[in-house]
């Protein structure tokens, strides 16, 4: 995960059980502890969905995957649901290369992705 201008997460609550988490630039292993324990909490603080929006994503290696599989074994664990928004076609096919794409609920036609 790159440091630049910005936090590379945010997190809101956009509606009624529903938690966003917006990534930005590139995930990896270097924020993989902070990026996994900020995603624990969200799903904590919902009660529905927990929301990720991708579409400001660089980069995601296979530590970015693993963070994925996890929120998802979470969400579910409690009885709510994952969501990925407006992943890029890199990612979407990340996750089909690895034959995962079917474990996650999408929105998003693929085409987003970081300008």
């Amino acid at each position: 995960m790159q440091r630049g201008e910005q936090d590379p997460v945010s997190v809101e609550a956009t509606e009624a059980g529903v938690v966003r988490i917006s990534l930005h630039g590139e995930i990896d292993m270097s924020g993989f502890d902070e990026l996994d324990a900020m995603l624990a909490e969200a799903n904590a603080r919902t009660t529905d969905v927990v929301e990720i929006d991708l579409s400001r994503v660089t980069f995601m290696d296979s530590h970015g995957i693993r963070l994925l599989v996890r929120a998802r074994d979470r969400a579910q664990e409690h009885g709510r649901r994952l969501r990925l928004i407006d992943p890029g076609p890199s990612i979407l096919r990340l996750l089909e290369i690895v034959e995962l794409s079917h474990l996650f609920e999408i929105e998003g036609d693929g085409q987003a992705g970081p300008s």
